[in-house]
């Protein structure tokens, strides 16, 4: 059973909801009304799976400045790049760095934003999915910002929200951080 939604209109649909029905197998066939720019559970969401049903969701501001590391050149073992991995990423830094001081994964992870507890800094493939829909999400400055994704014991990787471009820069630097979460 196929089942299509068509609109008239360029505009999205607000406040749709995720709707099943019985197909004659009585099996259930969900219907995900996500969209790209979508307000929901704290954020923007900036990027859907596959099924629309799950996807990732983009703070609406930064949070300001921050080195990558806590003030020691550590490997923290969170070298993961794809969409997917920036929560288990942040997760290691915050394991090899423990929760003192104040650097870019700490603050992402302890982010307490319109109800929500469970952001944290994108990996590197998921950053480069919200530079690409940085007009949907907004508020972002033209310069770099920081991704989970760690390139060996002294750096780390980031992008350059003006052109796109992703680098390694040691972890001292101090670039802006935006927190996701997932859904």
């Amino acid at each position: 059973l196929l089942v299509l939604i068509f609109s008239c209109t360029k505009e999205p649909l607000h406040n749709a909801q995720a709707t099943s029905s019985q197909t004659q197998d009585n099996s259930a066939v969900q219907i995900a009304a996500h969209y790209i720019g979508e307000r929901f559970g704290g954020g923007i969401i900036f990027w859907l799976d596959s099924t629309g049903g799950h996807g990732l969701i983009a703070d609406t501001m930064d949070l300001g400045l921050f080195a990558w590391y806590n003030g020691t050149f550590i490997t923290t073992k969170a070298t993961a790049t794809r969409i997917g991995t920036g929560k288990a990423n942040t997760r290691k830094i915050i394991l090899a760095q423990g929760i003192a001081g104040s650097y870019a994964a700490l603050a992402c992870a302890t982010l307490s934003r319109s109800g929500y507890t469970d952001w944290f800094l994108p990996s590197k493939d998921e950053l480069n999915v919200l530079y690409k829909q940085k007009t949907v999400v907004g508020g972002f400055v033209d310069n770099d910002y920081w991704s989970s994704s760690e390139n060996d014991i002294n750096f780390a990787r980031f992008q350059y929200f003006r052109n796109g471009r992703q680098y390694s820069s040691y972890k001292y630097a101090t670039y802006y951080v935006r927190a996701v979460r997932a859904f």
